[in-house]
């Protein structure tokens, strides 16, 4: 060519080689042999041609379409075609449409020409919301079934996705009363069985994302919000239930998995009064219901976070082949998910965004329509993953109920059966315990001069209140009679600063890379329960590493634990300690130290001398001083050392935290960050949330 950079006086916009199909063939169920040709494509601003000949030489022109023509430009399933990386280009011609089916020689170069194409071609004329993705053969459509060739599609194209979700943010404006019912799609490459292309319009031309809004009554909806049941569709009608339940108290209905129920009344969070089909009523977990129609997708877990992915997909850790095995979850960032994918014994996240246009994407070289659609390319290419993907988990996961019953927070001692000694602290001992033999729990049992009654009530509804995957969760008190019991979440593997001295004390084990992970995964679940803290106004007081509890089976869950002096900060910045306070001194900040002023940053304070915990293998900090030499010391600017095997980056961080004025430290949002950041940098795409 003699100018590579323009085309008719346009500048050129992609040039490739590529097949495509004859168009005066009517029959689409093959597309091989002498029906495709290789013709060089150019796109412009106004037109698609195709030409003879390849890139150093033009040929003869075979044909050209003006965008303003084209109404869909979509890839086509794998499964209707014997070639890979098929898209077809649907446009109007005197009044009629023409299919031109293209073969690229990559999946990248596929979707190249695919984006691109929508993206010039949006809002220039005549795009329409639904396509058929399959081919018509032996009289029906491969992608719905259909017998009638002329139907409309049972697809959205991209620009369907886009109105759809455009519907819905319009509704929520005009009708902010009316919460949309959300219905919940097996399949999300076919939307058809929920909300049908026909319901935007039956023969709609759009020419520009705004004209189909005013189909305010049809409801359109995209596909996150498929994958997460909306609580308002399960209040609106039956119900199925998705995990058997036992009644734990009066009122409470037990369930079966399966079981039909309608819901009554839904004004608890936790707890739905719901009535089964024999007419009888009771509470069950709301986290237990799904709506009737449909099911979830078997690679969508709405309700696990990224620690209790790495604990599912880790099971049987030593058969390698589970590697590849995956599922998606919800992503802390609002409206993204992320992607667990196991290989060779670890658990890789990826964050899944979406573009303005809708679209899902990992890397920014390549996007995708539906979630559905994602993984079916990376099933065949890993893309800069880990892995390519093999299968899904599809074990069932039951979600914690974050309480013991229905409003229960006295707990009759009767009901518990206390059993070894777990650990003793500052204020009491604490026991292994079951409640009604059946629930496991840990029983802190208060020395009765360590705190007022009145003290002890106020510490745990604070406790009561805060629920987070990084917290150990209340349950409930036994105030009534003596001694004070707190009944709390149980962690079957013990404390973190035994864990550390057992585990990571010698030196072969903090030179590990791997042990650098393993504890930065530590730190940063701890990070996260503070941030949670810090959001909610609330100061722990006394972080470090023998407050912090482990669980898990395939992999470290952490948890923060005994709040015993959290207070609730409401009105002021921090919390004033009265003369009798007690308080650590190897991990108390200056002002502490100097002034006992509590703050969310004296918690930043404690959580510097924590990664020192972490990064010495659970070492004591000041380990050579007395309480009275280190407070001087702190008092005077003293830092802690550096450990021998820290990464620089991490103790950065620990410098920051201890910084001598309260105001020069993060805020434990912005540790987050730098934490997910560093966890984030050896691995393409990660997603820590």
């Amino acid at each position: 060519m003699a100018d590579e950079e323009r085309h008719d006086g346009e500048t050129i916009l992609l040039i490739d080689v590529m097949s495509k199909r004859s168009q005066d063939k009517g029959v689409l169920a093959s597309i091989i042999g002498s029906n495709f040709k290789e013709r060089l494509f150019i796109l412009t601003q106004s037109k698609l041609y195709y030409y003879e000949g390849n890139l150093e030489k033009l040929g003869k022109l075979k044909g050209s379409i003006e965008l303003t023509n084209i109404r869909v430009i979509e890839s086509l399933d794998a499964q209707a075609f014997s070639q890979k990386f098929v898209f077809q280009i649907i446009y109007d011609e005197d009044g009629s449409d023409w299919k031109l089916y293209v073969v690229a020689k990559s999946s990248d170069q596929q979707m190249k020409w695919i984006t691109t194409l929508q993206t010039v071609c949006q809002g220039k004329g005549k795009l329409i919301p639904f396509y058929h993705s399959g081919a018509y053969s032996n009289n029906k459509w491969t992608c719905c079934g259909k017998s009638d060739k002329n139907i409309e599609g049972c697809k959205f194209t991209f620009l369907g996705e886009i109105l759809r979700r455009n519907v819905v943010k319009a509704r929520a404006v005009s009708e902010p009363s009316a919460a949309p019912i959300i219905k919940h799609t097996k399949d999300l490459r076919n939307p058809r069985s929920e909300t049908t292309p026909n319901e935007i319009g039956r023969t709609a031309s759009v020419s520009s994302d705004s004209a189909i809004l005013g189909i305010s009554q049809s409801l359109i909806v995209s596909s996150d919000e498929k994958l997460s049941i909306s609580m308002e569709s399960l209040k609106s009608g039956p119900c199925k239930v998705k995990y058997s339940f036992t009644s734990r108290v009066q009122g409470d209905l037990s369930v079966n998995k399966g079981e039909i129920v309608q819901v009554i009344d839904h004004s608890r969070e936790n707890w739905w009064l719901v009535k089964n089909r024999q007419g009888i009523e009771g509470f069950i977990p709301s986290n237990y219901l799904e709506k009737l129609e449909g099911q979830s997708d078997q690679w969508y877990y709405s309700n696990v976070s990224r620690t209790q992915a790495e604990e599912l997909l880790l099971a049987d850790p030593n058969n390698l082949s589970l590697n590849g095995l995956y599922l998606i979850r919800k992503s802390k960032t609002r409206g993204f998910f992320a992607l667990s994918v196991r290989n060779k014994g670890k658990v890789w996240n990826y964050q899944i965004k979406k573009d303005a246009r809708e679209r899902f994407y990992i890397s920014e070289k390549i996007y995708f329509h539906t979630l559905q659609d994602l993984l079916d390319y990376y099933t065949h290419h890993d893309g800069g993953l880990t892995t390519k993907l093999s299968k899904p988990y599809t074990e069932e996961f039951i979600p914690v109920i974050s309480e013991l019953g229905r409003d229960i927070f006295e707990i009759n001692r009767n009901d518990l059966q206390i059993g070894k000694q777990l650990g003793r602290g500052q204020f009491g001992v604490v026991y292994f315990g079951t409640y009604r033999n059946s629930i496991e729990v840990a029983v802190k049992m208060l020395k009765s001069d360590s705190m007022s009654e009145e003290d002890f009530l106020r510490e745990a509804k604070v406790m009561h209140k805060l629920k987070h995957e990084n917290l150990v969760q209340l349950y409930g008190i036994c105030s009534i009679g003596k001694p004070l019991f707190i009944i709390s979440e149980f962690m079957s593997r013990g404390c973190l600063l035994d864990y550390l001295r057992e585990h990571f004390s010698s030196t072969t084990a903090l030179s590990s890379q791997q042990t650098v992970e393993v504890l930065l995964n530590m730190a940063l679940q701890i990070c996260s329960a503070m941030l949670y803290l810090e959001e909610n106004n609330f100061i722990h007081r006394d972080l470090a590493a023998r407050n912090c509890l482990i669980g898990g089976t395939n992999i470290q869950i952490i948890k923060v634990a005994d709040f015993g002096l959290a207070k609730c900060v409401i009105d002021s910045q921090y919390y004033l300690a009265s003369e009798e306070a007690v308080f650590a001194v190897r991990w108390a900040a200056p002002e502490v130290l100097g002034y006992r002023k509590f703050s969310n940053k004296s918690d930043v304070w404690s959580f510097g001398v924590l990664l020192w915990e972490l990064f010495t293998g659970g070492l004591r900090p000041y380990t050579e001083l007395r309480n009275s030499e280190v407070a001087r010391k702190v008092l005077k600017g003293h830092y802690l050392e550096k450990p021998e095997f820290c990464p620089m980056n991490i103790y950065n961080i620990l410098r920051d935290c201890n910084s001598q004025e309260p105001t020069h430290r993060p805020k434990f949002e912005k540790l987050y960050r730098k934490l997910s950041k560093i966890i984030g940098a050896s691995y393409p795409f990660i997603d820590v949330d």
